[in-house]
């Protein structure tokens, strides 16, 4: 090493006071650990304290040791406790130093984030959610506005803005009229109520009468009347003991329920038969709306309500005391007699106008049938005529085409002799035989004197006879002598 090294580290050395790092006192801290309301209270020197209760259950509370810095002070201070710390003495929490605060279940569980939020210990909202988003979401928004937190506030609606859709509206509704947010309880309302038929069915029977009423009466409802019908029956069913007649007549209101569904039109039969009477008496010049609609359904079914009741009176017999033992008070006060005679009675007449069309369409098509097949015979009869005259054509050409034959007959009789006697005349024409020594002369040509030699008269190839070259043609004929 080398004596700047040894300088070096020995000054260093002199720097640090070895004991004091090594005091038992400083060894338990850790100074790395940012300040939070989770640490120990006496090492967090906190200075005030919070108590939350749980309305659902007031014998549950939490306790949270925090600071008043933090809560009071900065960009994400809640102008509540600001407000309460400048308070002069006098008043049972700041003499204390405690305050004490019921919230719904949700807000409980959601204030641990909240003052992480105000401790910075998260960046921001979107970032540091866990769990069910809506749920808490809805419940840090009721809190900011609770406790004055504007920055929170902020923040937390442009998370609500952005995850409000229709998968998530049916909890912000319900949590926002568990914290009486107006705002969000309309716009989760209208989410639900513009996508009925996607959202949950199973968690919209689940709502209690007020709100599933609100959403169906909504302005911007966005249903199939049938498909609504099945879910209004589907929520009366679950909900019986809480159906009242104002409920029953505000879903079911022929507005926007024109038509129902034959699968949820008996259920509704049964509840307004009910509460026929009460029904009638509020709405004595809509009588029977509802129950013309259920009728109506049943009967555009008729063959299935049919094969239902079959079965169910198959087996009556078995589950009857079973039946009678759970019936519940809105089954107790439906006339059942009538209800058959209005199911059977519709079903009947739409039997009938079903049967009648059948053989109206039956008839049609056996005329169109008739219509078809005769003027398929009309066009083979044409045929047949058409051919029948032909022949006849045919028939009455045949004696002059036999006299023609015959005329025929006797000209070609006539050539054949013809042509006989000229082949024996032909067979009389020999080749002249080549011979070096013979000479070819006319013999009776007027032009020619007898005797003077024939031009144009050559041998043959292979000298088997001689040739004559016809300059006219440009070709050569065989030489031929008359033997008579």
């Amino acid at each position: 090493m080398s004596p700047l090294e040894i300088t070096k580290t020995t000054s260093s050395n002199l720097l640090f006071d070895e004991e004091f790092l090594d005091n038992e006192n400083t060894k338990d801290l850790d100074e790395d650990a940012p300040i939070s309301w989770r640490l120990d209270s006496s090492n967090s020197l906190s200075d005030w304290t919070i108590i939350i209760v749980r309305q659902s259950d007031e014998t549950r509370t939490t306790t949270y040791h925090v600071h008043k810095t933090f809560l009071a002070i900065g960009p994400r201070r809640s102008d509540y406790f600001a407000k309460m710390f400048k308070i002069p003495q006098g008043l049972s929490e700041t003499t204390t130093s405690t305050s004490k605060i019921t919230l719904e279940d949700s807000a409980v569980d959601a204030f641990p984030f909240m003052l992480d939020y105000m401790y910075s210990l998260i960046d921001n909202v979107e970032g540091g959610m866990t769990g069910n988003s809506a749920v808490q979401a809805t419940a840090l928004r009721y809190l900011s506005r609770y406790f004055c937190i504007p920055r929170l506030y902020e923040q937390v609606t442009s998370f609500i803005q952005k995850d409000l859709r229709p998968e998530t509206a049916m909890t912000y509704f319900v949590e926002a009229d568990i914290h009486v947010d107006e705002k969000i309880a309309m716009a989760a309302c209208a989410m639900c109520a513009q996508n009925m038929e996607i959202v949950d069915s199973t968690r919209l029977t689940e709502l209690s009468p007020r709100l599933f009423q609100t959403i169906v009466t909504a302005d911007g409802l966005k249903c199939d009347s049938a498909a609504l019908s099945v879910i209004v029956a589907a929520f009366l069913e679950k909900q019986s003991d809480n159906v009242t007649v104002e409920l029953l007549t505000a879903l079911t209101d022929s507005k926007f329920m024109p038509i129902v569904s034959s699968e949820g039109a008996e259920s509704l039969l049964h509840f307004y038969l009910a509460y026929q009477e009460d029904i009638l008496d509020e709405n004595a010049q809509q009588e029977d709306s509802l129950r013309q609609r259920c009728t109506t359904a049943l009967a555009g079914s008729w063959k299935q309500v049919a094969t239902n009741r079959k079965r169910k009176e198959d087996v009556v017999d078995d589950d009857q005391k079973d039946k009678n033992k759970t019936a519940n008070a809105t089954s107790s006060k439906v006339d059942w007699s009538i209800l058959n005679t209005d199911i059977l009675e519709a079903c009947l007449s739409n039997a009938k106008d079903e049967l009648e069309a059948c053989l109206r369409n039956t008839k049609d098509e056996l005329e169109v049938c008739k219509r078809n097949a005769k003027a398929q015979v009309d066009k083979k009869d044409l045929t047949i005529r058409s051919q029948t005259n032909e022949l006849y054509r045919n028939q009455n050409m045949i004696p002059s085409l036999n006299h023609e034959i015959a005329k025929l007959t006797i000209k070609n009789n006539e050539l054949t002799m013809k042509n006989n006697g000229y082949a024996s005349q032909m067979s009389k024409f020999v080749r002249v035989p080549y011979n070096s020594e013979l000479q070819v002369v006319w013999s009776c040509n007027k032009s020619v004197q007898s005797g003077q030699p024939m031009p144009r008269v050559v041998p043959s190839r292979g000298k088997s006879g001689y040739m004559y070259q016809d300059e006219k043609q440009g070709k050569g004929f065989p030489l031929l002598y008359y033997k008579g």
